[in-house]
């Protein structure tokens, strides 16, 4: 048994030097490229486009003109898919291995009646030639 507790001891030993080294390691060799900027240019906005076209008389943000600046290039995106690829469970990569593990599972019969299964989002146009990005669940 002795011999069990100075095998863990040495082993939680060489554990706590080894990462001791490789976050001192890390440190030494990180990028910083804020390092010889004072707390006050790290914290300063930038804007990416012009600020007087979104700024009001007062030097605040007037978002009903910066709404109607941006508007133009912000769409409504409507899906709608068929229901047998919803009843199938779509791509499931995972599908297999469950059934193998747990089996089948039983599936009820389809409702005509039911709605098609369909999502909802906005997306932003980002090319002139009218490419579109949206979230992953649009």
């Amino acid at each position: 048994m002795n011999r069990n507790v100075k095998r863990i001891g040495l082993l939680l030993l060489t554990a706590t030097v080894g990462g001791a080294v490789a976050i001192g390691a890390y440190k030494i060799l990180e990028p910083n490229s804020m390092s010889g900027m004072s707390l006050g240019e790290r914290q300063k906005v930038y804007f990416a486009n012009n600020p007087s076209e979104f700024t009001s008389s007062t030097g605040a943000v007037d978002f009903v003109q910066a709404a109607a600046i941006v508007s133009p290039g912000v769409v409504h995106v409507r899906t709608t898919y068929s229901r047998s690829m919803a009843q199938n469970g779509g791509n499931d990569d995972y599908r297999d291995m469950f059934e193998d593990f747990f089996g089948r599972r039983q599936r009820s019969a389809p409702n005509p009646n039911a709605p098609a299964p369909m999502g909802k989002g906005s997306g932003v146009i980002v090319t002139s030639d009218g490419y579109i990005m949206t979230n992953n669940h649009v």
